[in-house]
């Protein structure tokens, strides 16, 4: 994930000062647009050995501290784009359920002993989870900001 950070970082910047922005600075502290991504991915690689826990236990400490962690980013206005800190505390969560999930060899298979309505259900349960989710974030006015994971709340009018 590193070379490609790099190169594309290089790329974007150069072609960004050759077409819009001739005062861009060439650095590499803070990802340039979309290529955050790329930057966190590396980061979350490198911390493998410290995810690396077989433990169910363990796994689920480190998921819940990963959680208590993305949503106390959200108070301090100090962490943003710079090293994408805050995109790589607020979206752990979701690596490490990954991570983890890749080892589920037994839920697979409960999933798959489960009769065929009864997957319809936990389906169609989910699928109504994320409508009611959408709606309470849209009917709730909650800003698109606020999915980033690059600013605070402050930044994106909460208190």
């Amino acid at each position: 994930m590193c070379l490609p950070y790099l190169v594309l970082q290089t790329l974007y910047i150069r072609f960004a000062q050759g077409l819009y922005a001739p005062e861009e600075a060439m650095q590499f502290s803070r990802p340039y647009w979309i290529l955050w991504y790329l930057f966190v991915l590396a980061v979350y690689t490198l911390l493998i050995p410290l995810y690396d826990i077989t433990s169910p236990m363990g796994r689920l400490a480190m998921i819940a501290a990963a959680v208590v962690l993305a949503l106390a980013v959200g108070c301090d206005k100090s962490i943003g784009y710079q090293w994408s800190a805050s995109r790589i505390l607020v979206f752990q969560p979701w690596f490490l359920l990954g991570y983890y999930f890749k080892d589920a060899k037994r839920l697979i298979q409960r999933w798959e002993s489960l009769d065929r309505p009864l997957k319809y259900l936990l389906t169609e349960l989910v699928v109504l989870g994320c409508i009611v989710l959408e709606y309470g974030l849209i009917r709730w006015d909650v800003p698109e900001k606020l999915l980033y994971g690059a600013l605070s709340y402050a930044d994106t009018g909460g208190s």
